[in-house]
């Protein structure tokens, strides 16, 4: 009988066989690390390339047609030229935060260029489409309403300027101090055209003495006063401010400070309502009930028809400004919006 207990030795492993083992142990290890770097380049390109080509095909809020700078981004120029049109003495601006695929939140600011104060409102810009809270249309709203100008509103028919009111406006601009500070709708008692509105700004806006500064012009795009189905629109005499780069393809869209022409200023008023138009085309307008391209295109019909006319404009200045507008038959009625104490 065998003895169990005694100790048989093993044999030695093959050196050959050794050798393979470990060959397939550095290929395991060649193969698992190459697939973790497939893997991350596949990763990179995904976020860095794939990711942003198909979010490129979407319209971003800093995408820009027009200059390489996000300061004169497309989404910007939108935003400016619909308050300059139809948000008398406001400027608006963004900051867009991205919260997803082409999606972005939208924090924007509205500014009451004569006082500074400032309204805040949200938005959003997902997979191209503009969607804008309904703060954003109140003063729209209110503005476009024609309470203001009176050869300007929404009435069938329009009821006369009362003497009682112009006598109230009168009086009250009488009592105020000198270091209030008005902000005032003027209508003219007849549409004047730009050469003659530009004779306006040059002896007001260039002359301390009268108080007085016109900002928005308010453009007739109706033959009838009583008929006033088309909202008002107009456009800002405070230059700047719409980009650089742009006046190539739009004129006079970015207009200067040294414009003060009333061609220029009839160049600015078309170029803003192309500029709408095409963009509304684009589907990247604002989209609301005057936000699509046949409204712009009605107005520039009209305008290339009957002129560009103007039957007020949004002004801001002293009490005794206001009333020399009134004595020297400049204005027929006088609204007055806003009033602040003037510290400086």
């Amino acid at each position: 009988m065998e003895n169990w207990n005694e100790t048989v030795p093993l044999p030695e492993e093959d050196a050959e066989l050794l050798k393979i083992r470990k060959d397939l142990k550095k290929r395991n290890w060649k193969t698992i690390l190459t697939s973790l770097l497939l893997a991350a380049i596949m990763l990179f390109v995904s976020v860095y390339g794939i990711v942003p080509a198909v979010e490129s095909l979407y319209w971003g809020p800093y995408d820009s047609g027009y200059s390489a700078s996000q300061d004169t981004s497309d989404l910007k120029l939108v935003l400016q030229a619909h308050s300059e049109l139809f948000q008398p003495g406001y400027g608006v601006g963004f900051i867009a935060h991205r919260t997803g695929f082409a999606s972005y939140e939208l924090n924007i600011t509205r500014t009451d260029v004569a006082t500074g104060e400032k309204e805040y409102m949200e938005g959003t810009l997902k997979r191209g489409k503009l969607s804008l809270d309904y703060s954003f249309w109140n003063l729209q709203t209110s503005m476009l309403s024609q309470r203001y100008f009176y050869r300007g509103r929404y009435s069938t028919p329009i009821r006369p300027v009362i003497a009682s009111d112009l006598e109230r406006t009168q009086k009250l601009l009488t009592e105020l101090p000198s270091y209030v500070s008005l902000k005032a709708a003027v209508s003219f008692p007849e549409d004047l055209t730009m050469k003659q509105l530009m004779q306006s700004y040059l002896d007001y806006n260039y002359n301390s003495e009268d108080g007085i500064t016109l900002h928005w012009v308010g453009v007739r795009n109706n033959n009838d006063d009583s008929d006033r189905s088309i909202p008002m629109c107009g456009f800002s005499l405070n230059y700047g401010g719409n980009g650089y780069g742009i006046n190539e393809v739009y004129p006079e869209l970015n207009l200067e400070s040294f414009s003060v022409d009333g061609t220029h200023w009839e160049q600015h008023f078309k170029s803003l309502l192309e500029f709408s138009r095409d963009q509304a085309q684009k589907e990247k307008g604002i989209s609301y009930f005057i936000g699509n391209e046949n409204f712009y295109q009605y107005v520039l019909d009209y305008i290339a028809e009957n002129g560009i006319m103007t039957y007020g404009v949004m002004v801001t200045g002293t009490p005794e400004g206001l009333l020399g507008m009134l004595d020297s038959g400049l204005a027929s009625e006088i609204v007055l919006l806003d009033g602040w104490i003037d510290v400086g």
